[in-house]
């Protein structure tokens, strides 16, 4: 009976964390360009590091061993970045948020998996995993961004300061995510070309994966 309400509460902390998470990503994804700009580097800031403190929390305790020392290089790295503002720093910074975002991607995914019959904190870890792939492509295209600024075309002036930058990659990745596409956002170097072919089936192969998996359950709670 411990052990069983132990479980318990454990399932329902994630959930908890899950659904934070979930409204989290909602608001840096799709309301950060709302705001005005003396405000939006703080929202900005304090939005992705509680994104970053509620990748730990979402996975499970056995597993936070693993994923715990890189989420605190991470967070530590990503702190540096910005006081500092050096280019290998950023670098490392990037590649380590992107590494932990895709441990944490394949975390909601078990859990989707793990999961006997859909509900709607399946549905929610789900949209989150889809999220969370789109802010990984949108660092790594900040980073291309920044190491090469001819590698993209803006057909609008992007202006200064990295806020607009991040809003931009924001919008390209989730836009191609969605193979949606306007054409303003081009990317021209050969590895930026790559890296949004890679972007667009990684989208694809999301969705096909969840969907598969979400029929799955629905079917087998029905026999």
């Amino acid at each position: 009976m411990q052990l069983s309400s132990k479980k318990y509460f454990a399932e329902g902390d994630i959930k908890s964390v899950n659904l934070f998470m979930f409204f989290l990503l909602i608001f840096h994804c799709f309301f950060l360009s709302a705001l005005s700009d003396n405000v939006l580097t703080i929202y900005s800031r304090v939005s992705f590091n509680l994104i970053i403190i509620t990748s730990f929390f979402s996975v499970e305790k056995e597993f936070r061993g693993i994923s715990g020392p890189a989420i605190a290089i991470a967070f530590i790295t990503y702190w540096l970045a910005y006081f500092f503002d050096k280019d290998f720093i950023v670098v490392i910074s990037s590649v380590l948020l992107a590494i932990v975002f895709i441990i944490t991607v394949f975390n909601l995914l078990r859990q989707v998996a793990s999961k006997k019959t859909v509900s709607a904190d399946t549905l929610i870890q789900a949209i989150s995993g889809y999220l969370l792939i789109g802010i990984v492509f949108s660092l790594l295209f900040t980073l291309i961004i920044r190491v090469n600024p001819e590698s993209v075309n803006f057909a609008m002036n992007k202006g200064d300061g990295n806020n607009v930058v991040i809003l931009d990659t924001l919008y390209f990745t989730f836009i191609s995510l969605a193979t949606v596409g306007y054409g303003d956002f081009l990317p021209v170097s050969p590895f930026a070309r790559s890296m949004s072919a890679f972007m667009g089936i990684t989208g694809q192969i999301y969705i096909a994966t969840v969907i598969a998996l979400l029929i799955g359950k629905f079917s087998s709670s029905k026999t």
